[in-house]
């Protein structure tokens, strides 16, 4: 049986659910949202929070990645151009 949950918004989020449910479906909405959260393994990814340790190890391994470095300098801008853009093709 539903259990019943009084809850206090900020207006501005309550116009955006409103919006985004129509007036109807708002508690499907809300609890779908928070199944998801409640119900997950990993809290924090379920609410969108890294690790600044789990976040530098990415961006190590992707420094690291000699190809995706090489790819990514072909698309930097270049103050040397005209348009001040880089248009070597990648290989």
């Amino acid at each position: 049986m539903a259990k019943r949950l009084r809850i206090q918004l900020d207006p501005a989020v309550h116009q955006a659910l409103i919006r985004k449910t129509g007036s109807r479906g708002r508690s499907r909405f809300i609890e779908d949202l928070l199944r998801s959260a409640v119900f997950t393994s990993d809290r924090e990814a379920a609410l969108g929070i890294v690790d600044d340790a789990v976040l530098d190890a990415g961006y190590r391994a992707m420094a690291a990645d000699d190809d995706r470095e090489r790819e990514s300098s072909l698309n930097t801008p270049d103050p040397t151009h005209p348009l001040g853009y880089n248009f070597r093709p990648c290989s």
